[in-house]
């Protein structure tokens, strides 16, 4: 039986340690400091340790006759951690460049800006999915393009130019530094089909003393106020290298120039099961609001206690996250 390789992991500095883990067709190879071993290894776990004076090399030449060996069919993800030096890093990106499978996700760890930068410009393939915990300022947003970015601790590094840049498919981002007044004018650019057009969901949690603003967000959009109780639409989210389906009830709507409708996050409740019974506090906050002209950005908004405390409970929406997603 043909097995998948789910994930090449290396933060070597000398000597490695391989590990193979995982589900009977999924597979994780492991490369690290042997002195890391005694706290690597997990009950259960086939482990094999190997000395070497060029590791990395050595590594990638076993990782290619597995691949041969078991007809692999692809790489699910490639993981650069935050101990890998330059020298394994640059041994690993031309084998990737050069590996016939498709590498479906790169995993990013808190690396160094140059190093981050690096990888994105030696790496000569498209990228399916980016994840990264680090990224410091890049200067060259025509590189990214991917079909989902991951960045969930390390979107500070995100500006509004480089968001209008992004060819994803899936976007989510964590503690940005764009502001309010620019998440309106991304989606007024969305909306007018100037940018970012295959995008198909965006979620993005404001940095810390930062609240989603619905005046701001909504203002000039021509947003229109999904029932909350009659509209229920189903949508699939990538969180980190799975997928997990999800039902949105409500919302607000807004069309782009050629008809295609996107739904914000808003006077809106989200389930992972269909028939999730809607919670009587988010109901009552629907109907305070539902009449309101978002369009005007002048909507009084008043959160009581029962208000902070339901967000805290996750049946209202948390005040520091913006979500949008793209339906046919």
């Amino acid at each position: 039986m043909a097995a998948r390789l789910v994930q090449l992991n290396f933060s070597i500095k000398s000597d490695l340690n391989l590990k193979f883990a995982g589900e009977e067709d999924r597979w994780t190879f492991q490369m690290y400091h042997i002195s890391r071993i005694p706290f690597e290894v997990e009950e259960n776990d086939q482990y094999l340790t190997l000395f070497s004076e060029n590791p990395a090399n050595d590594f990638l030449i076993l990782v290619e006759e597995i691949l041969e060996l078991f007809e692999c069919p692809n790489i699910h993800r490639v993981c650069i951690s935050t101990c890998s030096s330059r020298r394994t890093v640059k041994s690993f990106v031309p084998w990737m460049n050069k590996t016939n499978l498709e590498i479906q996700n790169i995993f990013l760890a808190f690396i160094d800006d140059e190093l981050f930068k690096f990888i994105l410009t030696s790496y000569e393939k498209p990228f399916k999915g980016l994840e990264t915990q680090g990224g410091g300022c890049l200067n060259t947003p025509q590189k990214l393009q991917f079909d989902y970015l991951n960045a969930e601790w390390a979107g500070q590094w995100l500006t509004l130019e480089q968001l209008f840049a992004l060819d994803c498919r899936e976007i989510n981002m964590g503690y940005i530094s764009i502001s309010i007044e620019e998440i309106n004018l991304f989606l007024k650019s969305w909306k007018e089909g100037k940018t970012n057009n295959r995008l198909e969901q965006i979620s993005i949690r404001f940095d810390y003393g930062k609240t989603a603003d619905w005046n701001v967000i909504l203002k000039g959009l021509e947003p229109k106020v999904s029932d909350l109780m009659t509209t229920k639409r189903k949508y699939v989210k990538t969180i980190g290298s799975t997928k997990g389906t999800y039902w949105l009830h409500g919302g607000l709507d807004i069309q782009r120039d050629d008809g295609t409708i996107a739904t914000i996050f808003h006077l809106c409740f989200v389930s992972s099961e269909e028939n999730t019974e809607i919670p009587q506090v988010t109901i009552d906050y629907f109907e305070k609001y539902r009449d309101k002209d978002w369009n005007s950005g002048e909507v009084e908004i008043e959160d009581g206690e029962a208000e902070e405390e339901a967000r805290r409970m996750g049946l209202l929406m948390p005040k520091r996250r913006f979500e949008m997603v793209v339906f046919e």
